[in-house]
Order: C-alpha cells, then structure tokens, then sequence
C-alpha cells in the first residue's frame, strides 16, 4: 500500500512541476509582451512609475491607446479645419526653418512676409479683427 501512495504522490508531484512550468512559461510569454510594450506605452506618456507592475492592466493600456487613437483623430480632423487658417509669418533670421516648417506640418496656410524690424519677437495675433498686412 505504501508503494502504491508514493507512486501516486510521485505522480501528482509530476503534475504539479509540469504545471508550474507551463504558468513560468506563460509568465515569461507575457514579460515579454509587456517589454515590448514598454517602448509605446511611454510614447503615449506613461512613466517608469505608472508601469510598474501593479499598475499596468489591461483595461488601462487599452484606454491609453483609444485615448492615443482619439488624439491622432483630432490632430488629423484639426490639420484640415487648419487648413483654411492662413498664418502671416515675418520671420527673424534667429527662427531658422523651425516656425515656418512646425506651422506647415501642422496645416497652416503660410503667407511668408520680409521681417518688419529687427527686433527679437515671440508674438502671435490673431482674429477677424487683425490687420491684414500688406
């Protein structure tokens, strides 16, 4: 009988160790997954805290991706309506290309005008009731 009651233990011990290994391998499985996640989920502003372990779940991730969907939707609708939007620049030989090419991504019609004065400026006007220059 004692033969008999250790092969079984022997037996469910087997069982065990075999499904120990298969819950490491799926913990592993899933350790890379989130590493490989990493790299995005701090592209849509989550820090090293926020991604702590009990802290990421999959209800949150997938907030942070809609609300990532959601912000490209509004940037792409918004690049549109902008568009329609002419921007008169009068650029200083300190701005370089950086206005001018960070208004044309982001959809602004660009009417580009000679510098007024050579004063540094960091001035934006706009409304109905602005001046057309000219």
């Amino acid at each position: 009988m004692e033969k008999r009651a250790l092969s079984e233990l022997g037996a469910q011990l087997k069982t065990k160790e075999k499904e120990l290994m298969d819950k490491d391998l799926m913990v592993r499985e899933k350790r890379e997954v989130l590493l490989a996640l990493d790299p995005l989920l701090k592209e849509f502003g989550w820090s090293d805290g926020n991604l702590s372990k009990d802290k990421v779940d999959s209800s949150r991730v997938r907030a942070s991706l809609e609300a990532n969907r959601e912000f490209s939707r509004a940037v792409v609708t918004g690049r549109a309506r902008r568009a329609g939007v002419t921007v008169f620049y009068f650029p200083k030989d300190v701005d370089g290309d950086r206005v001018r090419s960070a208004l044309s991504q982001e959809g602004f019609h660009l009417q580009q005008g000679a510098p007024r004065n050579d004063e540094p400026t960091n001035a934006v006007v706009f409304g109905r009731a602005v001046p057309h220059p000219g």
